[in-house]
């Protein structure tokens, strides 16, 4: 039974002795250990989480808040803040961040002590923390009292994959339109999904309307057997290309010989 013990010397009946006070801590006691192990629990989390995490407090001037400093950090911000300052753990923002990245983070998470609701920021731009290029994370704050706590992950790579997809999209597309021979995707199921505007010309078609047609609508009867064949080898990746001369019928009811190459993409 844990007990708190208050002893106080009396003098009684000319002789010295002692009070002795009792009193039960049974529930402090339960309450502090489901603290302590819920503090462990939490710190399992935090340390183990593969995003950096940050708890840190207000310092205020004057009423204002000027700056952070780092109350807490898990192995993830200590490998990140230990390229920014030599001790992360009780560094300030301003240490940490330089300008102008220092006044914008500041103002945000003033914000979020001030309103209590929290920051939630997808691919911002983080500037230049370290050398080299620009920085892009996703960060999350939220107010912990006169604090904050906060986590964020690097989405550079992200960023910079989907500018070159667009990239290569836009290269594509300026390759399929402006090509001078004709070009047209071909799905599973032999109907044209794009035609570009060379095919169109070369089959006396306007611009557009092979879109959607049966790929064999398009070839003479007596290739279109050949025409097929070629294109459901192709497809499956049975064979990776093939190459060779065909009858397409154009709108205009003539024969046009092409040369064929079929690539499965």
């Amino acid at each position: 039974l844990p007990v708190q013990v208050s002893l106080a010397p009396v003098l009684r009946r000319h002789r010295m002795e002692v009070l002795a006070t009792v009193r039960d801590v049974s529930e402090q006691h339960r309450v502090l250990e489901q603290l302590r192990h819920s503090e462990s629990r939490f710190r399992g989390a935090i340390e183990t989480m593969l995003n950096p995490f940050v708890i840190a407090s207000a310092v205020r001037a004057e009423g204002s808040i000027v700056d952070f400093q780092v109350e807490f950090v898990n192995a993830s911000a200590q490998a990140v803040l230990g390229a920014l300052a030599a001790a992360p753990l009780r560094s300030t923002l301003s240490q940490i961040a330089p300008k102008p990245v220092f006044d914008d983070v500041l103002r945000q998470f003033a914000r979020v002590i001030e309103t209590g609701g929290a920051l939630d920021l997808r691919e911002a731009s983080a500037g230049r923390w370290t050398p080299g290029r620009e920085r892009f994370i996703d960060l999350y704050a939220t107010r912990l009292g006169d604090g904050l706590a906060c986590t964020w992950r690097d989405v550079t790579a992200q960023v910079r994959l989907r500018a070159e997809i667009r990239r290569a999209a836009h290269q594509f597309e300026a390759a399929f339109e402006r090509a001078p021979i004709g070009v047209a995707m071909v799905g599973t199921d032999l109907t044209i999904r794009r035609a570009n505007r060379s095919f169109s010309d070369m089959l006396v078609a306007a611009p557009g309307s092979l879109d959607g047609r049966s790929w064999t609508e398009l070839t003479d009867p007596l290739d279109a057997d050949r025409a097929e064949q070629t294109l459901r080898e192709v497809l499956p990746g049975s064979i990776g290309s093939d190459q060779s001369e065909i009858h397409f019928r154009g709108s205009d009811g003539q024969a046009v010989w092409v040369a064929l190459s079929a690539t499965r993409v």
